[in-house]
């Protein structure tokens, strides 16, 4: 794959539970990670995720590119060396109050943000929520496809349409208890 004149080299790798591709531009040496590799059947969902990693916000991940091949779509973000708070969870066994406090913190603000323009998560489980390099967390897949695990109970078997931001926030307290 070529992008402004750069090769672009893949390696599968494995984040949280999903295939993801690692990214490098051969003419400089920059890696991302390109988190969603998508079917073009579901044109909608990638629309909707390309519009909210368009929003600038320092808590959700940013889409730095996209490109696509006859059959997929790729989404391409920044690379986030901190893994899944899923992962991070896994390893420490439990979080300190005061990491849970600053990572509930920073998911807060960002579902604020997303609220704000209009647009819900339902989505958001550890695995959903990444760890920069800097330590901060960035919300990703906006696809909407709900996990049952981090569901408002109201929603479970029920149609999209009774999704709200209250669930973004059930979802949330689900994730800190």
């Amino acid at each position: 794959m070529v992008r402004d004149g750069c090769s672009l080299c893949t390696s599968p790798s494995v984040a949280a539970t999903r295939e993801s591709l690692t990214i490098s531009e051969t003419c400089t040496g920059h890696t991302y990670s390109a988190v969603k590799v998508v079917d073009k059947n579901t044109q909608e969902s990638v629309t909707l995720e390309k519009e909210i990693m368009g929003l600038d916000h320092p808590f959700i991940s940013r889409l730095l590119f996209s490109f696509e091949d006859p059959q997929y779509h790729y989404l391409v973000t920044e690379f986030y060396p901190g893994g899944s708070l899923f992962d991070l969870i896994k390893r420490k066994g439990r979080l300190s109050e005061k990491q849970a406090l600053f990572y509930a913190a920073e998911i807060l603000l960002g579902l604020e943000h997303l609220h704000s323009k209009g647009y819900l998560h339902r989505d958001l489980k550890p695995e959903n929520i990444m760890i920069a390099a800097d330590g901060h967390t960035k919300l990703i897949d906006f696809g909407h496809q709900s996990t049952e695990e981090y569901m408002a109970p109201e929603l479970l078997g029920e149609s999209e349409g009774k999704f709200s931001e209250k669930s973004d926030y059930w979802s949330l307290g689900i994730i800190l208890f």
